[in-house]
This record gives structure tokens, sequence and C-alpha cells, in this order.
């Protein structure tokens, strides 16, 4: 067994597939994301983090979390979440996206497990989650 951390789903996805195909023994086991108090995904890069854009990274992370149901509903649209994002500061976000949760594709319904994918920089750090 080898695990991963499903902070980079997509990651663990090509690696679970890759495994699969190549090493009928080897079975991959995906481990939660594990959060800071504040919400953010640990992750190494969260020390090149100054204070303030940790709070930042923070509010980001809750924005899509209250946000999520509203965006599977399509109640609220993404570029909403993305103005929101902005506003607190992101001068770049590479993408974010709703995809089903199993197969990594758009093509997802209310009655699929789905997750909201973000890459996004502050400052000069790129941080990358999945709620």
């Amino acid at each position: 067994k080898i695990y991963f951390g499903e902070k980079d789903m997509q990651q663990l996805r090509i690696i679970d597939q890759y495994i699969k195909k190549n090493y009928k023994n080897v079975k991959v086991i995906g481990c939660k994301t594990i959060r800071e108090n504040n919400g953010i995904a640990y992750s190494s890069r969260n020390f090149l983090l100054s204070s303030i854009q940790k709070t930042i990274a923070s509010k980001i992370y809750k924005i899509i979390k209250n946000a999520k149901r509203k965006l599977i509903g399509k109640k609220i649209t993404l570029r909403l979440i993305k103005n929101k994002i902005h506003e607190l500061g992101v001068t770049k976000i590479d993408y974010i996206k709703i995809l089903d949760s199993d197969k990594l594709k758009s093509s997802y319904n209310k009655k699929t497990k789905c997750k909201i994918f973000i890459a996004y920089y502050l400052g000069k750090i790129r941080l990358i989650d999945n709620i």
C-alpha cells in the first residue's frame, strides 16, 4: 500500500491509474486533507506565506466551502466566486472548477460527488486545494 493526500486530487488520480495498470499488488490509498485551524490545507508552502496571506487563504477556503452547494446547484456562478477571491487581493487564479470527484470531469450533477478545485497565487506562492 502507498498513501497519498487528497489535497492534490488530480495527482492522486493519475498515480492511482498508473499503479493499477502497472503494479497489480500495490494499492493506492487516498488520505483526507489535513487542515490548519483556519481551514488552510497543510502544505510546506504555507511556511512561505505571511500572516496576511494566511488570512486571505483562510478566507478563500471559507468562501468556497460556504458556496459549494450553491455552485453545484448553479444558484451562483464561478465568476462571482472568482470576483470575491480577486477582491481579497489574489491577482492570479490558474483555475477554479467544479468536477465529479470520482472521474475528475466537469460532467457532474447534483447526485454525483463533486469537488471544487482551485489553484491561485498569493504573491509568488501558488496554492492548490479542493473542497
